[in-house]
């Protein structure tokens, strides 16, 4: 796993920097973690993977646990994503989608030119890429007559 990375990021639309948020950064990384674990983690464990102090990812944590993004098991002291998160996912599943949005204009593409219009979405997949542009891009071939 990556050590987390203390870089500016570019801020989503406004051609600008932003100046990373050290505690976020990090909870989002352990939220990040937690995702991808198919099973539950202990704190040692999750500041291992992430380079943090254990002190430090403790006390996180507990905020995401107190938050509901995290659940704890006291038996076990290991941690798994939480409900929470659906919470927040349900929000943005229910917003057009990328498909949604450009379909119109890859028809018009199509039904102007001709040709069978595909469209690509990117998007920085994890925190060790997030540099990456997001955005779409598209191809056209002649369509079969």
């Amino acid at each position: 796993m990556a050590a987390i990375r203390d870089e500016s990021v570019r801020g989503e639309g406004v051609g600008r920097r932003v100046r990373p948020v050290p505690a976020v950064t990090r909870a989002v990384a352990i939220l990040r973690l937690l995702g991808r674990s198919e099973e539950a983690l202990g704190v040692h464990a999750i500041a291992r993977a992430l380079t943090l102090i254990p002190s430090t990812c403790l006390h996180i944590l507990r905020v995401l646990v107190a938050e509901g993004l995290v659940a704890f098991d006291p038996e076990t002291k290991r941690y798994r994503a939480g409900a929470g998160l659906l919470t927040i996912a349900k929000g943005v599943l229910r917003r057009p989608g990328f498909a949604e949005l450009v379909q119109p204009e890859l028809d018009r593409l199509s039904r102007v030119h001709g040709v069978t219009a595909i469209g690509e979405e990117t998007w920085p997949r994890s925190a060790t890429n997030r540099r990456e542009a997001k955005g779409w891009g598209g191809a056209c071939a002649p369509s079969p007559r």
